[in-house]
């Protein structure tokens, strides 16, 4: 997260999934998909093994933005 503000970290690839917690600015968190229209990334919830939430595209930055990330289902 880039900032310059902290990032919600959602249960749903939506605007109204549910607030599961925050990536802080300067965090990272690992990338393990995205949806169809590529507007949101699903991520490994940070410092939660197994656990995922849904963060908005436009809001992060990939470190490497070549990389194709797998379609993922909601």
């Amino acid at each position: 997260n880039p900032g310059p503000t902290t990032v919600n970290l959602r249960n749903q690839p939506n605007l109204n999934g549910g607030d599961i917690g925050i990536l802080d600015i300067g965090a990272t968190a690992v990338v393990i998909g995205r949806t169809a229209d590529a507007l949101w990334y699903q991520v490994e919830f940070p410092g939660q093994p197994g656990y995922t939430a849904w963060v908005y595209a436009s809001l992060v930055q990939l470190s490497d933005p070549t990389v194709e990330l797998p379609v993922v289902t909601p």
